[in-house]
């Protein structure tokens, strides 16, 4: 058996010569403190107005990738140095997430991401009243989170609206919080733990981070698969199959941890229950996902209580109950098709100059994690340890079983990504971090590596940025016509995407926008009469018209955010647009404007 390498962790997590926050290499938090001045003093020569086909890739200075990319060097070195790995890693990882999301949390006066809104005004709506009307919507019917936020808010009385601006980083932490969790019910090495919660971090541009029942759901669900490894017990023990422990007795590993007594205790299965039941009553799409990822654990594996997942599909069998007359009178809940996981179809023909180029970043980084993963689990094959890597990767495939049966429209094959990348990423870091994987051109081979996710990360995450951003002016928009129009009153945004449902009165309005897939842009006919701002008024006039049959004010909703959508997708050209908008003024009667923002009646 192989001995640990020196200052690595041991079975109870303890880094022999290591004394707490003293670096691994003298550079290491200097390197940290270099990196945040850099970045703190980039913030303040970003130019927003610069964003173009890119996004935020072409308003952030020269600085900012200095600080980004210098922290990326900072932190890969010291995973591969020879020395320990202790908690001034940690430092970094916050940075690191600080750099990623909190930059454009600082920089915005609103929440990126237009559909955060939708959230935030049924928290509004929670606020102001007491129970749950599940008549309204699906948030209704699941409304964990959103108790959740309103004990935080009556708490420490920060609002929803700053708890979303801020949403991304420190979901950002918590996500990586938990996949440092999970592989820590893997492995005891620190160094692999910290490479699995680095390439989470790297590879997670799907942006499940912003004020959404999902973005908690998903690292709660992580805590309850790492407290559930946690009881399995260490070796051959804890293989179920006799064919998997022939496997395992080839690849025995020093480093895996030993058994958990708290969570093998009665107190710690009651905490895990407990746990799954908030992702119940919080989530429709994350618990059918839990339960499949723990019935492999426990397929596969022995953990103390293999009978967990039974008593997690009565759980959701007992909430779903509840909520069933509103789910099956407003969803269709299965369908098996592979085109669920069918790729969002974008139409860039028109777009900005690099943005078609700029929307392959997401599935050319999707194929690299891929190909990593692929790639760490040949490497462990060879080296006859795979069998140790053989659960994770069968909890990192189980989701893809419900999102092929489960229409959840195209944001499917991004959702199963997002559930596979911790398991993928902490596959990645035992067999390329790990210090027992040293190899000569291993250092340049691991940088260049994760120069090229960087780029590709960046690119995915802010190339749209034009769109994600949400002015002000647009928020107050939408709650001026939830606010002060009549019950009933419909809204009819120009572009897909417009920031709706923000407040507390949300409830009133559910029949507009988006919810009858009537943005302008979108409706029949449009492309067809955008060849003259004339045209497009008349169709305009028209579409009014037929929105206001049965004596239903509708309202015409025009802002910064409508303008960015045709700058970047190249809806229509930008003089025509100013001109369409100069008709708008002439013809329609104004009710809100301020800010760039405006409210017309149009019907």
């Amino acid at each position: 058996m192989e001995t640990s390498p020196p200052g690595e962790q041991n079975q109870r997590g303890h880094v022999p010569g290591s004394r707490g926050w003293r670096s691994e290499t003298w550079w290491v938090l200097p390197g940290i403190a270099l990196s945040c001045v850099i970045w703190l003093t980039s913030l303040s020569q970003v130019r927003l107005e610069d964003m173009a086909g890119l996004g935020l890739l072409q308003a952030l200075p020269a600085l900012w990738y200095v600080a980004f990319f210098g922290l990326l060097a900072v932190y890969v070195a010291a995973l591969l140095s020879h020395r320990a790995v202790t908690r001034s890693l940690a430092l970094c990882h916050v940075l690191l997430v600080a750099q990623l999301f909190g930059t454009t949390s600082l920089l915005y006066d609103m929440a990126r991401l237009s559909y955060t809104y939708k959230h935030v005004g049924v928290a509004s709506w929670f606020l102001e009243n007491s129970g749950v009307d599940r008549t309204i919507d699906i948030y209704h019917n699941f409304p964990g989170f959103f108790y959740l936020v309103e004990l935080v808010h009556r708490t420490t009385t920060v609002s929803v609206l700053d708890m979303a601006r801020w949403s991304q980083p420190v979901l950002s932490l918590v996500d990586a919080a938990m996949v440092f969790w999970v592989a820590g019910a893997l492995t005891t090495s620190r160094r692999a733990r910290y490479g699995a919660a680095l390439a989470f971090t790297l590879g997670d541009w799907v942006g499940q981070n912003y004020f959404a029942p999902q973005s908690l759901a998903f690292p709660v669900s992580l805590f309850v698969l790492g407290a559930l490894l946690r009881t399995v017990p260490r070796g051959l023990a804890g293989a179920r199959w006799e064919l998997h422990s022939r496997w395992w007795r080839t690849s025995l590993d020093e480093r895996a941890p030993t058994i958990s007594a708290f969570w093998s205790s009665w107190a710690g299965t009651l905490l895990i229950v407990l746990v799954f039941a908030y992702i119940v009553v919080s989530h429709q799409l994350t618990p059918p996902t839990l339960i499949l990822q723990t019935l492999v654990v426990c397929l596969f594996l022995r953990p103390a209580r293999p009978w967990l997942p039974v008593l997690f599909i009565i759980i959701e069998a007992a909430w779903l109950t509840q909520a069933w007359s509103f789910l099956t009178a407003n969803f269709r809940l299965f369908d098996v098709d592979v085109d669920n996981a069918a790729p969002p179809q974008l139409d860039t023909a028109a777009a900005l100059p690099g943005f078609a180029v700029a929307v392959w970043a997401a599935p050319v980084f999707m194929v690299c994690m891929f190909l990593l993963t692929a790639a760490a689990l040949m490497r462990a094959l060879r080296r006859g340890r795979l069998a140790p890597l053989l659960v994770p990767a069968l909890v990192a495939l189980a989701p893809g079983l419900v999102l092929i049966a489960q229409p959840y429209g195209n944001e499917a094959i991004f959702r199963v990504y997002l559930y596979a990348l911790p398991w993928a990423a902490t596959i990645i870091a035992t067999q390329f971090v790990d210090e027992r994987t040293h190899g000569a051109h291993r250092p340049v081979a691991a940088g260049a590596g994760v120069v090229v996710l960087a780029a590709l990360l960046l690119t995915a995450v802010y190339s749209a940025e034009l769109t994600a951003r949400v002015e002000p002016s647009d928020v107050a928009a939408n709650a001026w016509f939830e606010g002060q129009t009549a019950e009933g009153s419909l809204v009819l945004p120009l572009s897909p995407g417009y920031p709706l449902r923000s407040t507390a009165d949300y409830d009133e309005h559910l029949a507009s926008g988006a919810d009858e897939g009537g943005t302008l842009f979108r409706l029949p006919g449009f492309d067809e009469s955008s060849s003259s701002a004339e045209d497009m008024l008349s169709f305009t006039q028209t579409a009014c018209e037929a929105r206001s049959q049965g004596g239903r004010e509708t309202y015409l909703v025009v802002g910064p955010f409508s303008q960015r959508y045709v700058q970047l997708y190249g809806t229509v050209p930008t003089d025509r647009y100013d001109k369409y908008v100069a008709l708008l003024d002439a013809t329609f009667p104004t009710m809100y404007s301020l800010g760039g923002s405006t409210a017309y009646r149009c019907g």
